[in-house]
């Protein structure tokens, strides 16, 4: 199996990043010179710009390069992975636990140069292009915990959309909003088989859009993200499903989240990318 290794983020890496790994750009948003690696370069796409990074945080990115996938099949692998600007996936935990995110472990900038991502898999997920965060539960489950940090009448809104497109069926709208567990933080940060990450991000996006014409509103400060919040949260319930679906076992294809950290092991919300629950 053939992989392609991304890096996403509105900001480049606070370290000297993997030589084998793509950081997708646009090339009217760019994130800083390059610092090692290569860019992937997006073509900018005008339909694109309602659904930009302080919308969607990553998501704008990943449905850039799910368009670059189908135009070019040929030039991408059987699985891509996906890492952040400062967080990846790895099959251990590879430095302390973090106080304040109590799901993801620290690692240094001078840490993170010394290692590869794609060598920190485990064997099943080399095996079936799958490699996603462990599950992590909350008492109220996924509504409470939205609820904690969020307008939660914007996410019923962006629910209701999920049902209006077909994205999601009314039976698993009632399994999403009594779900207990989803994938935590930000389910796009993995590895997933290429055909199945085009038909995600076709759906997440066109969900996104419904929103954006049915009951979306700006909000101020952080939760100007409002969106991006609601699609991790259904991109995590997508994926749990289809391994479900599957029947993989998702013991043998989860990771713990590492994140990159200069300054201690309390990790610091990002001013621009991913949700609470990305840390």
């Amino acid at each position: 199996m053939t992989f392609s290794p991304f890096i996403v983020g509105h900001r480049r890496c606070d370290f000297r990043p993997w030589s084998n790994f793509w950081h997708i750009v646009y090339p009217h948003r760019p994130p800083g010179p390059a610092t090692a690696g290569a860019d992937c370069v997006l073509e900018p796409a005008e339909e694109l710009e309602a659904l930009h990074n302080n919308r969607t945080s990553e998501y704008y990115y990943l449905f850039g390069l799910r368009r670059a996938i189908e135009r070019r099949p040929q030039d991408f692998g059987d699985a891509i992975m996906i890492v952040q600007y400062r967080r990846f996936l790895a099959d251990r935990q590879l430095g302390p636990m973090s106080p304040n995110v109590s799901w993801a472990s620290v690692v240094t900038p001078r840490q993170a140069e010394q290692l590869d991502p794609l060598a920190l898999m485990p064997p099943m997920s080399r095996q079936t292009g799958w490699f996603v965060g462990r599950p992590v539960g909350f008492d109220g489950g996924v509504i409470g915990q939205f609820a904690a940090h969020h307008p939660v009448e914007h996410f019923l809104r962006f629910l209701a959309s999920a049902v209006e497109t077909g994205v999601l069926k009314p039976w698993q709208l009632t399994a999403l909003l009594s779900a207990n567990s989803f994938l935590l933080p930000t389910p796009s940060v993995g590895l997933l088989p290429t055909e199945l990450f085009v038909g995600t991000m076709t759906r997440l996006e066109a969900c996104a859009r419904h929103f954006l014409d049915n009951g979306f509103r700006e909000l101020p400060g952080d939760q100007r993200r409002i969106l991006g919040f609601s699609l991790e949260r259904l991109h995590s319930f997508l994926l749990q499903m289809e391994i479900g679906r599957r029947g993989l076992d998702l013991a043998a294809i989860s990771g713990i989240q590492t994140v990159v950290n200069a300054e201690g092991t309390v990790i610091q919300p990002s001013e621009s990318v991913g949700g609470t629950m990305d840390g």
